[in-house]
């Protein structure tokens, strides 16, 4: 059985076992911000999970999306049925050809944030823009801390996706 969500007029399927932002309308907001710091053709969304963040906000972009989860990328696929997204079923720290100069990076992680390795990556490659949301703070600004080697934080705004928790969503764009 599936559980369908509309996130910014789009429908989107996934797992009731797999993971979904709860709280859409904040969801959306993130979404909207993150939107705007898109500038070029070229998109890759790291940690895609079921697509949600790439195909809201880069849906007519040549957008990637890197999935490991066997579950989530299922959804990921029917997520991408009819746009020219191109899903990738592997751990983003073993896609790293897929991070490239001329492209915009999203980066979404689990709460242990990026291995090193994506971060050496993309200090290497340096995409133009690099946009990372997270739900933990601390393993986010450790990774922040080694790409503001190459780059500016243009903008951070911290969501409160759960009131009443000490838990929020930290946005942070580095360009």
């Amino acid at each position: 059985s599936k559980l369908t969500d509309e996130i910014l007029g789009r429908r989107y399927t996934y797992s009731p076992n797999g993971f979904f932002q709860i709280n859409l309308p904040v969801y959306e907001m993130v979404l909207r911000e993150i939107k705007q710091h898109i500038k070029t053709d070229n998109v890759l969304d790291l940690y895609a999970g079921v697509g949600t963040i790439g195909l809201s906000v880069a849906r007519d972009h040549n957008l990637t999306l890197v999935e490991c989860d066997k579950s989530a990328y299922r959804e990921l696929e029917n997520n991408c049925h009819g746009t020219s997204a191109m899903p990738v079923l592997a751990k983003s720290e073993e896609a790293l050809e897929y991070i490239q100069p001329d492209q915009t990076v999203i980066i979404d992680p689990p709460r242990a944030g990026c291995m090193p390795s994506v971060i050496e990556k993309i200090i290497e490659q340096l995409p133009v823009t690099v946009i990372y949301l997270s739900c933990n703070p601390i393993t986010q600004a450790r990774d922040v801390q080694t790409l503001l080697e190459k780059y500016k934080i243009k903008l951070i705004a911290p969501y409160n996706f759960f009131p009443r928790t000490p838990h929020l969503e930290n946005l942070i764009v580095l360009e």
